[in-house]
């Protein structure tokens, strides 16, 4: 099975140190057959050994105060101009990887029933809907999540809508930093670290404040 895994950034949230530190732990922690994209309005400091893409051709015609806020113009990857075809792994650039994720990208094959998966992500430990700061999918399985998004739109509850048939990882594998990681309740299982909101990795010491 072939992979891709991609990121995005633009404007001065992510600096390009946690490009490349993505780039370092997809490369550590994720052995299936795969390439590294970031799409982009800067590949300024970026590791050379990442591809980068041009961010805007994603979104087309589309501004970005056209879709919904937080971040989730993300939804362009699931656009009519995303430029791959295949699964598709998406991660946040403000996630950690803990340990290996084969298993958790295997998982997102199929559904219980060994029926063909398009969507997996985390469900949401508070607000009860998808967290898209992991998410695997078929390219083009649903370009309307990007085609008919508007700001007035929460984008947790746009992918809700509009994919409510997704598989979602088991919730030891995917946990928070603020409701988990700083509540003790953290499990073994944990692959991934979400630090949704603040504090952001680079402003805790060490890198994450994982000890």
């Amino acid at each position: 099975m072939s992979l891709t895994v991609i990121c995005t950034k633009w404007g001065s949230s992510f600096g390009p140190e946690y490009v490349n530190r993505m780039y370092a732990q997809v490369e550590k922690y994720l052995t299936v057959p795969h390439e590294f994209y970031c799409f982009t309005d800067s590949a300024f400091e970026i590791d050379s050994k990442i591809h980068c893409k041009n961010i805007y051709k994603l979104w087309g015609s589309r501004k970005v105060d056209d879709v919904p806020h937080g971040g989730l113009a993300n939804l362009s990857i699931f656009g009519k101009n995303f430029p791959f075809s295949g699964r598709i792994l998406y991660l946040d650039l403000d996630v950690i990887l803990l340990k290996n994720i084969d298993e958790l990208v295997s998982y997102a094959e199929y559904y219980a029933d060994g029926l063909p998966n398009t969507f997996t992500a985390i469900w949401d430990w508070c607000s009860q809907d998808w967290n898209g700061s992991v998410n695997i999918f078929e390219a083009g399985f649903c370009s309307e999540l990007w085609e008919y998004a508007t700001p007035i739109e929460n984008g947790q509850k746009w992918l809700l809508k509009m994919v409510p048939h997704g598989r979602a990882w088991p919730t030891e594998w995917c946990k928070s930093y603020k409701a988990h990681y700083l509540t003790g309740q953290m499990t073994n299982e944990c692959k991934i670290l979400v630090y949704h909101g603040d504090p952001k990795p680079h402003t805790l010491e060490p890198w994450g404040g994982l000890a």
